[in-house]
């Protein structure tokens, strides 16, 4: 087989399928639709009778509303997870100072500044003001207290004072 006879079939061949796709093309496009058949008017269908549907299931037809609502697509990626953010009430500010200490073996005491100017005594145990949030000392030493509130502990110094 040479050169030139290859390309005759080859030519040959692709001329058969240009034609049979225009042949199916037609005959796809040219055939009788079931439509075509029915008359409107009297509702006969090629000599038989059409059920017509009764209102109720047409409106089984009809999409919810909430059908137009739904998202059909996902976004392009995946968004961040949402943070719960807990805020957090700052502590209390302390409302006295710590003026000094006297350290004995069985009564220490702490000499303390309340912020109306009074000074108090007040041993280990025992609360620092009527109010109840401004904790009780836990702990004196000879450089300072430790004050135990609801949630945490504070550390007083007497060079700093607060």
């Amino acid at each position: 087989m040479n050169l030139r006879t290859r390309k005759r079939l080859l030519n040959l061949l692709s001329f058969i399928c240009l034609l049979t796709s225009v042949a199916v093309t037609v005959r796809v496009y040219t055939a009788s639709s079931p439509i075509d058949n029915v008359d409107l008017k009297s509702g006969d269908i090629a000599g038989g009778q059409v059920s017509t549907a009764s209102p109720e299931s047409r409106q089984q037809l009809v999409p919810d509303e909430d059908h137009w609502a739904k998202k059909w697509r996902r976004p392009l990626y995946d968004p961040p997870p949402v943070k719960e953010v807990v805020i957090v009430a700052p502590p209390r500010p302390v409302t006295f100072t710590l003026t000094g200490t006297a350290i004995d073996a069985q009564n220490s005491q702490a000499f303390l500044r309340l912020s109306s100017g009074e000074i108090v005594l007040r041993q280990i145990g025992e609360p620092i003001t009527a109010d109840p949030l401004d904790g009780k000392i836990s702990k004196i030493t000879a450089t300072g207290i430790s004050v135990a509130r609801e949630t945490d502990e504070i550390e007083l110094s007497v060079e700093t004072g607060n």
